[in-house]
């Protein structure tokens, strides 16, 4: 009787994590819209970044599922993949909207490490 006690309270908490983590990934995702609405990119622009994005995700997914390759090599892989579609990103923005982004950055960067100092940086306590 306590055991299926305890496992219902396991499953209510689990249940609340699913639900709060949803409602992150809305908010996220407003947030990016609004964001990118804020750069003001052309049809062009957009056409473009969709395009990478696209390159980078099945690559990105080749690479995880390439059973040939050790978790460093996937790894170093994934890190080269991201810094290629990064630069590529930003040859594709303008100098007013890299200065958007740089702004956004440290605002989010200065939000973290709020977060980190309320919370011992960045770990919860166990009493």
């Amino acid at each position: 009787m306590f055991f299926a006690a305890t496992s219902h309270a396991q499953s209510a908490d689990t249940t609340a994590i699913h639900h709060a983590h949803k409602a992150w990934q809305k908010r996220s995702k407003k947030g990016n819209t609004d964001f990118y609405k804020k750069l003001n990119l052309s049809a062009d622009q957009q056409t473009k970044l969709k395009a990478i994005k696209g390159d980078e995700k099945s690559k990105a997914t080749a690479i995880k599922n390439n059973s040939n390759l050790s978790a460093d090599e996937k790894k170093q892989q994934l890190k080269a993949l991201n810094k290629d579609a990064y630069n590529k990103r930003q040859a594709i923005y303008t100098d007013e909207q890299k200065a958007l982004i740089k702004e956004d950055h440290a605002k989010k960067k200065a939000h973290k490490g709020h977060k980190k100092e309320a919370t011992g940086n960045g770990s919860a306590s166990v009493d």
